[in-house]
């Protein structure tokens, strides 16, 4: 599967929505078949955060994937991180 990313359209700079695209072309995704967007959020973040938020969310989706294995219907595999986890962040 080929990985497909996108910018926000509220993203207007054209060179800032180049650099987010070019960002995520510069990690290492492999085969992994993931797509990102970019919302405003990634506005001016630089890339090595960015990179660590990749990062965390690939783990996190590896996570829910496995528990969707190991667990029966009806059973939670995700609950939303707190709010104060989310902004430390």
């Amino acid at each position: 599967d080929e990985n497909t990313h996108a910018v926000s359209n509220k993203i207007e700079d054209a060179d800032e929505r180049e650099r987010l695209l070019k960002t995520i072309e510069n990690y290492e995704l492999g085969a992994s078949g993931s797509s990102f967007v970019f919302r405003t959020a990634a506005e001016g973040v630089d890339q090595d955060k960015i990179h660590r938020e990749i990062d965390f969310l690939l783990k996190l989706w590896a996570s829910i994937k496995k528990k969707i294995k190991e667990t029966t219907p009806g059973n939670l595999v995700h609950a939303d991180t707190p709010l104060a986890i989310r902004k430390l962040r």
